[in-house]
């Protein structure tokens, strides 16, 4: 019989609590602060698990998704004091599985066996005694799945209906290195690959699901201790089970395209819920060489120890011969080059809606995304002292939509002017304001249905452009601009 701990894990595969949201507030030191949240997960404040946007509030609101014990503070900053310290916020302990957040650390019988759990406990016995448990396989997976072809370079398969079996994984560790063998199905199937010429360039883009966790059953073996009286140790590694774990496993994964063996840097990749892209931009063609997805698997568990390990998954890729971008879109990118974007369009931690998109672009030529006519132009004061547009122009286009340019430095062009895709109409600055703040420089562009605000629609939906070739710009210092409609939710 395995020990209760790990019957308490089996029983926490269904948590009481998937995340819990804490609401932490501190006071207020008046008016020019700005406050950063952080939590961590020790005494010392030096293991961080979470750090807020800067806001000028005094609370806010944080997700947890994992059972610990937190340490909270805030920073709090006066850019024109130059002050600048940390309020702290006290510790608590959140316990998913049982439902528990309070300051003390609370311990949890385990749970009584039922009969599942019984049943599940001898299953696992039975299939135990069928092999050697002395003996450890280490095999990375190499699933060589390939796409049916189309005809058109698409191939787009049924959405998946398998359900999570108990997944068995193998843990060999071995000089502070640990290999993984997985036993199970991970979930991960292909949907669409996509290879396109561009002219100058190819781009690859592949787009799957996956399982973002899987219950598990996991082996860890370590090498038996050499002794003179066993033998089984004088020649090599007797491996030797060590630790058990059974229970909820997290997977974390990363995505990459591998040419000709070796990985290719220039990826980028993103993982939602359960589906996830992966896409390179390649010089030359690649479309008669070895090319592979593979995806690096992270995750961990915690027996008598934490034990971190990786894995991997590769998958043969047919791409067959580049095709053209297919593209009705019928407007073109507002700059001569592609610019970065500060926040996207649609509902984003900043704003919601924000009606456009934010491209940080420093005194710029902006152009005009397609035939049309100059329909107004001047300063925009609308939302009153504190929400300013700027210097804008709108131009009513030959379709019926309309396009907005706002925080203009300058502009040249006058109502009534006709407009041709890819003229210039101004250049991009910072003019205007918000929340009665002076704006750094960006263009904030819309394209709308008609001229009236209210009709905004996406302007990826409608302008014809490689947007993998539009970063947000410095989210690793700014995790909140990667919200909104973002073509690309990763990067």
């Amino acid at each position: 019989m395995f020990p209760a701990i790990l019957l308490s894990s089996i029983l926490a595969l269904n948590p009481v609590w998937e995340s819990k949201e804490r609401r932490l507030s501190w006071p207020n030191y008046g008016d020019g602060y700005e406050y950063v949240v952080q939590i961590f997960t020790d005494r010392e404040y030096t293991q961080l698990y979470i750090e807020s946007e800067t806001t000028t509030n005094t609370w806010i609101g944080v997700t947890l998704y994992d059972t610990n014990l937190y340490f909270a503070r805030v920073r709090y900053s006066n850019s024109e004091t130059e002050d600048e310290d940390y309020f702290p916020l006290g510790q608590f302990y959140l316990n998913l599985e049982n439902g528990y957040l309070g300051e003390d650390i609370i311990y949890f019988p385990p749970l009584e066996e039922d009969e599942e759990v019984e049943d599940l406990i001898k299953d696992l016995e039975v299939d135990d005694e069928k092999k050697d448990t002395d003996d450890f396989i280490y095999s990375p997976i190499d699933e060589r799945d390939q796409l049916p072809d189309s005809g058109d370079g698409e191939s787009v398969l049924g959405e998946s209906t398998k359900a999570k079996e108990l997944c068995r994984i193998f843990l060999f560790k071995e000089k502070g290195e640990v290999d993984a063998s997985f036993r199970c199905d991970l979930g991960v199937e292909l949907k669409k690959v996509e290879y396109i010429n561009w002219g100058e360039y190819f781009t690859l883009e592949i787009k799957g699901t996956y399982f973002k966790s899987i219950p598990s059953y996991v082996k860890i073996y370590e090498c038996k201790k050499r002794t003179v009286t066993d033998p089984s140790t004088w020649f090599g590694c007797k491996k030797i089970l060590v630790d058990e774990y059974i229970g909820p496993l997290p997977l974390r994964f990363v995505g990459n395209i591998q040419v000709d063996g070796k990985v290719y840097p220039n990826t980028n990749w993103g993982f939602g819920d359960t589906e996830f892209f992966v896409k390179a931009k390649f010089r030359d063609d690649i479309s008669r060489k070895d090319v592979r997805l593979r995806l690096e698997l992270s995750s961990y568990v915690k027996g008598k120890e934490w034990i971190d390990f990786l894995a991997y998954i590769r998958k043969t890729l047919i791409t067959g011969k580049a095709k053209a971008p297919d593209s009705n879109k019928p407007f073109s990118f507002p700059f001569e080059k592609y610019i970065g974007v500060s926040q996207w369009h649609g509902c984003t931690v900043y704003q919601c809606p924000h009606k456009g998109i934010d491209f940080g672009s420093y005194k710029e030529k902006v152009l005009s995304i397609g035939d049309g006519k100059v329909v107004s132009t001047g300063y925009d004061k609308y939302g009153g002292q504190c929400f300013q547009g700027g210097r804008y122009v709108i131009v009513k286009h030959i379709n019926g939509m309309h396009s907005t340019y706002f925080h203009l430095d300058s502009y040249s062009v006058k109502v009534g002017a006709t407009v041709k895709k890819g003229s210039v109409i101004g250049v991009s600055g910072n003019s205007g304001k918000w929340n009665c703040q002076r704006l750094g420089y960006h263009l904030h562009f819309e394209t709308r249905k008609n001229r009236y605000s209210s009709s905004h629609v996406n302007p990826i939906e409608y302008i014809d452009a490689d947007w993998s070739m539009v970063p947000t710009l410095r989210y690793k210092l700014f995790p909140g601009r990667l919200s909104g409609d973002n073509p690309h939710p990763s990067f």
